[in-house]
C-alpha cells in the first residue's frame, strides 16, 4: 500500500509543489498534511512542526523523494504523523488544496501499514 502511495507522491508535478510552497498561511488541513509529510520524509527533527520547515522540505521535495526509503520509517514518526492527520479525509484536504491530496494519501498509507 505505501509503495503505491509513494509512487503517486513521486508523480506530483513541480507546479503542485510550488503551489503549496507559495502559501504564506495555508489552510489548517493543508498545514497538518504537509507537517505530517515533513515528519515522514525528514524524521531527524520530528518536533519541528512549523510551516517554515515544510516549505524547506517542499523546496527540495523531489530530491528528498529520490533518496527516501519507504521501508525504513521509524514507528514514532508514523505515530506522530498519524496524529496530525487524524480526523482529516481526502475530500476535506481536496477542498483546501488539490495539490495536497497526493501527500495526504501517502502519509495516510505510511501511518496505517
Amino acid at each position: 500500500m505505501s509503495r503505491k502511495a509513494f509512487e503517486d507522491l513521486s508523480a506530483t508535478k513541480k507546479w503542485q509543489i510550488t503551489e503549496l510552497k507559495c502559501l504564506a498561511t495555508p489552510p489548517q488541513s493543508v498545514k497538518d498534511v504537509c507537517i505530517a509529510m515533513n515528519i515522514i520524509l525528514c524524521g531527524d527533527d520530528i518536533q519541528n512542526k512549523t510551516w517554515y520547515a515544510c516549505q524547506l522540505t517542499l523546496a527540495n521535495f523531489h530530491r528528498l523523494l529520490s533518496t527516501f526509503d519507504v521501508d525504513h520509517v521509524d514507528p514514532e514518526q508514523k505515530r506522530i504523523a498519524g496524529e496530525l492527520i487524524q480526523g482529516l479525509s481526502e475530500e476535506r484536504v481536496k477542498q483546501s488544496s488539490s495539490a495536497a491530496v497526493a501527500i495526504f494519501k501517502f502519509v495516510r498509507a505510511m501511518c496505517h501499514e
